[in-house]
């Protein structure tokens, strides 16, 4: 037999040593993966263990919670979206995190949440519309008492109103108003509510 190159020893060592790390990293890798496939099992069937004692979960007791929830974890108020969302998390013992499924929402829960979140806003616009007259009563803008300036959004004049909220100037601009809007809806959206009737000049 030939005698192997000191050059060809060294490289076919370095891909043997190389060929070793790789095999120690796969077979670590796959421990790992092992042990926490059998440290799942062994929460899961504590878990299991811990519901068999209990057939009826209709109503949630002191011992049950004490027993199958870990933690609650209650994160601070969101506001970003203008409204007030609070996320809750539940552990439980063994599993961890539990997401609680939801239901798809029905047409009617649809429309009533609608309607809350309209009223949301409305009350928002309101709180917005007295916090900026009492600033401006506080700056001498506006005295008690006197009617608001606003600004016709049919036809641009500005003009009185005992009522923040009144967007007209006549009752002429708010027949015009709507009968526009309705010129400009399309076809399948032609049927529309009667246009509102105007009984006090100031709208």
């Amino acid at each position: 037999m030939g005698k192997l190159e000191e050059k060809r020893f060294e490289m076919l060592s370095a891909e043997y040593e190389k060929e070793q790390d790789e095999l120690e990293q796969t077979l670590a890798s796959d421990q790992a993966s092992l042990d926490q496939f059998n440290e799942d099992t062994d929460r899961a069937d504590k878990f299991l263990a811990l519901a068999k004692k209990y057939t009826d979960f209709s109503e949630l007791t002191a011992p049950m919670i004490n027993e199958f929830v870990e933690k609650i974890v209650v994160h601070a108020p969101d506001r970003s979206t203008g409204e007030r969302i609070q996320e809750i998390e539940i552990y439980l013992k063994f599993i961890g995190k539990f997401d609680v499924p939801m239901p798809e929402p029905t047409p009617e829960e649809l429309a009533a949440e609608e309607k809350r979140r309209q009223k949301r806003i409305r009350d928002h616009e309101k709180y917005l519309r007295q916090k900026e007259r009492k600033k401006k009563i506080a700056e001498g803008q506006i005295v008690p008492g006197e009617p608001y300036v606003l600004v016709c959004q049919c036809c641009g004049e500005t003009f009185r109103s005992i009522r923040p909220n009144a967007k007209f100037c006549t009752p002429a601009c708010r027949q015009r108003f709507y009968r526009q809007q309705k010129r400009e809806l399309p076809p399948s959206d032609a049927v529309s509510d009667p246009e509102p009737m105007e009984t006090n000049k100031t709208a």
